[in-house]
């Protein structure tokens, strides 16, 4: 029965409580002994049988504690008990260093072609790109039909007039005639004569360099070839019309061999009709 408690659980009856110790009752205690080996479990024996159970004793007296023996040997572990249930999961730890970079695998198949998306908004237009080489020059078209004739353009300034030439030689004085019946008065009549000679030149004649064409290559008004422009003097004046329009008379110079034209800009295209006209004035005299 456990110490301390004053009722026995099993008769559940009070009971005295102990009888103190007299004083006078003195009790020797010996000093404690070394423990001795534990032995060895005996044999269980038969169960006897049940006796009927006894009244209970009375409780004796506490005696005094003895003192406490040295602490034993520790004893063999015991057998594992059943594993205990699984513990709540722990905070994941820290996240080891990452290994080296593996070889690269082989190239996959090649995906399908997904759809087109929208077109984007057009970019900025670049710089312009340095011009190509001039290609070579094409062949020559066909000569188109001439164009209507324009307008005639005012008269030019009359040019310098040129040097006199050298006077020839005199011939011998004829003899005196017989005299004739007095006259009236004389007059004068002018005829003019006028000379046309026409070029089409077979290339493009760029004026920026200084051009002359011969007398040779013009024709006349009947279509014949010439050797000179005729008439040319003190006593005619002349006239340069391209492509229908008479020119001004610093642009241009006609001498009796050639047709010059000074360096200046524009360009004479093939096939354009050049044509100078030379005006030759000649006095008659009347009698009245």
């Amino acid at each position: 029965m456990p110490r301390g408690m004053g009722v026995n659980p099993a008769c559940r009856e009070p009971r005295p409580r102990l009888a103190p110790v007299r004083q006078h009752e003195t009790q020797t205690v010996g000093p404690h002994g070394t423990q001795g080996l534990v032995g060895e479990q005996g044999a269980q024996g038969p169960v006897g049988p049940h006796g009927v159970p006894g009244q209970p004793g009375q409780l004796g007296a506490q005696g005094p504690a003895g003192l406490r023996g040295e602490r034993g040997e520790p004893g063999l572990p015991g057998a594992q008990g059943p594993a205990g249930p699984q513990g709540e999961r722990g905070e994941p730890g820290l996240a080891g260093a990452q290994g080296p970079v593996g070889p690269q695998g082989e190239r996959g198949e090649p995906g399908l072609l997904g759809a087109q998306g929208p077109v984007g908004p057009q970019g900025e237009q670049g710089e312009p790109g340095l011009p190509g080489a001039q290609g070579p020059v094409g062949p020559q078209g066909e000569q188109g039909e001439p164009g209507l004739a324009g307008a005639q353009g005012p008269a030019g300034p009359q040019g310098e007039q040129g040097s006199p030439g050298i006077p020839g030689v005199q011939g011998p004085t004829g003899p005196p005639g017989e005299q004739g019946p007095p006259g009236s008065i004389p007059g004068i009549e002018i005829i003019p004569t006028v000379n046309r000679y026409f070029y089409f030149p077979d290339t493009d004649l760029n004026l920026s360099d200084s051009v002359t064409i011969p007398a040779g290559e013009f024709v006349n008004d009947e279509g014949g070839s010439v050797s000179e422009f005729a008439g040319i003097g003190l006593t005619s004046y002349y006239n340069l019309y391209i492509n229908g329009i008479v020119q001004p008379g610093n642009s241009y110079d006609v001498s009796a061999d050639i047709l010059f034209f000074p360096s200046q800009s524009g360009v004479l295209f093939a096939g354009t009709p050049i044509i100078v006209e030379i005006i030759q004035l000649t006095v008659n005299i009347i009698n009245g």
